[in-house]
């Protein structure tokens, strides 16, 4: 068929933890789903102010994993249009609301979709541009404690990295002498302004609706205050955050044996929502692990047309690639 392709994806390795010993996503996803068998049972909206919906999907069963679609549609959103007038100078740009089907049926713009292979505790992910591992950490907390009461009060969870077998086995041989990361003051503007069927469009971009997103600006929070930051977001130009960029280092002054594997895993979990770490731990002797090592990660080729994936075949490669992982002693 036309269009159809073998299309390149990323695949992340995660594991679930829950601050409550015993619990087991799988099982309780599972207990999940069979409550919660319409679509709109399981949608969320991450604020009350926004019209932005996610929701888990369609869900199936492939080589013992769970796997699930976890899908992002804005409720309401009007549809973007370029009509191709030959005569005009340009050609003119409309926004309409999306029509129902022919059934009368309401459709929304589909805005993103992340898919993902569950084993137990294990999950391989493919993320997408807008729906990352930590809209879905957030998203599982809502579905588990909030909707469905099925993990007891106060539980945490936290989709982690898992570091590579090579960084394990150089923190085994090496001691740690210092531990050094960097990160950017991360700011993430975002349009303003209505774009409703029959309201002006605003494209403006504001700094007031900028928010901090990076393990940088958490640290930047505790040592100089929220109200600083604030200021630097509504300075705009005057202190750009953008360009500013933050480094820590922690040196040791004995050696850290015992506890370098427990130090590779909470950085791993720190880490778990940085999209390029920068990390680097420094070894006795001068060799290095670097903030890629500190993730479990790989590439599947799914079939799909026009970059759009087919789910059968998705959910089939996704599930293989976990049990390869976890079969294979990898994690």
């Amino acid at each position: 068929m036309k269009g159809e392709s073998k299309i390149p994806k990323r695949v992340i390795y995660k594991r679930a933890h829950f601050t409550t010993p015993g619990l087991i996503l799988q099982d309780l996803l599972k207990a999940a789903l069979l409550r919660l068998t319409e679509p709109a049972d399981k949608t969320w909206s991450p604020s009350q102010d926004s019209e932005l919906r996610r929701l888990l999907n369609d869900s199936s069963r492939r080589s013992g994993c769970l796997c699930f679609q976890f899908l992002q549609y804005e409720s309401g959103k009007d549809q973007t249009l370029v009509t191709l007038k030959s005569e005009a100078g340009a050609f003119p740009i409309d926004q309409e609301p999306v029509p129902p089907r022919n059934d009368g049926t309401k459709r929304e713009i589909l805005e993103s979709a992340l898919y993902c292979a569950v084993y137990e505790n294990h999950m391989a992910i493919c993320q997408s541009a807008a729906l990352r591992t930590d809209s879905l950490e957030k998203y599982l907390l809502w579905l588990l404690f909030d909707r469905t009461c099925l993990i007891p009060e106060d539980t945490a969870l936290a989709l982690a990295d898992e570091p590579t077998a090579q960084a394990k086995a150089k923190i085994e041989r090496k001691p740690i002498k210092a531990v050094r990361f960097g990160d950017d003051l991360a700011m993430n503007p975002r349009k303003v302004g209505p774009h409703r069927s029959g309201e002006p469009q605003n494209t403006v971009l504001s700094t007031e609706v900028m928010r901090t997103s990076s393990l940088a600006a958490d640290m930047l929070t505790r040592l100089l205050g929220e109200d600083k930051l604030r200021s630097w977001r509504q300075a705009g130009h005057d202190l750009d955050p953008r360009n500013i960029r933050v480094k820590v280092e922690v040196s040791y002054l004995r050696k850290t044996n015992d506890s370098g594997q427990s130090l590779l895993h909470a950085l791993a979990q720190v880490n778990r929502n940085s999209e390029d770490s920068s990390c680097e731990i420094e070894l006795e002797g001068g060799s290095t692990i670097h903030g890629n090592e500190l993730r479990v990660q790989g590439e599947i080729r799914v079939e799909g047309r026009n970059g759009i994936p087919y789910q059968i075949d998705m959910f089939r490669n996704l599930a293989q690639w976990l049990k390869d992982q976890v079969v294979g002693s990898k994690v």
